[in-house]
């Protein structure tokens, strides 16, 4: 059953960024270690979820040291949430 539970919140980042906000310190440890505060946290939450979640599990993964991958991955998260932003392919062809 968490399994099922982790795989619908893979669909709502910004709920399972919630989530994790409220039971423990997991995302603002993470953004402490590269001195990033509160405003970095609303931010994240409102504007880019799936960047601060990418950011916060590479961070714990890695004890803080960013590596290659890391930064392939947070990019990635940049460029979906960005997708998700503009609204994607159905914003687009709705330009006609």
């Amino acid at each position: 059953m968490p399994c099922l539970f982790g795989c619908a919140l893979f669909g709502f980042p910004r709920i399972a960024l919630l989530g994790l906000l409220i039971t423990g310190t997991y995302i603002h440890d993470a953004l402490a270690v590269h001195g990033m505060g509160s405003l970095a946290l609303v931010a994240g939450v409102l504007f880019l979820p799936w960047t601060t979640l990418a950011l916060a599990w590479t961070t714990h993964r890695t004890d803080g040291d960013l590596a290659t991958w890391s930064w392939i991955l947070i990019i990635i998260a940049v460029v979906v949430d960005l997708g998700a932003t503009k609204g994607g392919a159905s914003a687009s062809a709705s330009k006609d």
